[in-house]
């Protein structure tokens, strides 16, 4: 199955099973991390992206919240469990 197809059958799910899905990558993604799969590689572009996003973080252009705080937001707005 390609990611397009993949994304396209995501949007048909229902929203309490989105975020199902959802917990699904978050615990998938946490078991790579674990295992630190060495495929694992950023593009050109996401590593600009970061370098972006982390020169505005620096120069207090761009609000952000500790990932506690996002983490406590998901679970009460969604009831996500990370």
């Amino acid at each position: 199955m390609t990611l397009e197809i993949l994304k396209l059958e995501a949007s048909k799910l229902r929203k309490s099973e989105l975020l199902d899905f959802a917990q699904f990558i978050i615990e998938a993604l946490k078991e790579i991390e674990k295992g630190e799969d060495s495929n694992f590689a950023l593009s050109e572009s996401q590593k600009l992206e970061i370098a972006i996003r982390m020169e505005d973080i620096t120069k207090n252009l761009s609000a952000f919240i500790e990932g506690n705080e996002g983490e406590e937001k998901l679970i009460a707005k969604y009831g996500l469990q990370i």
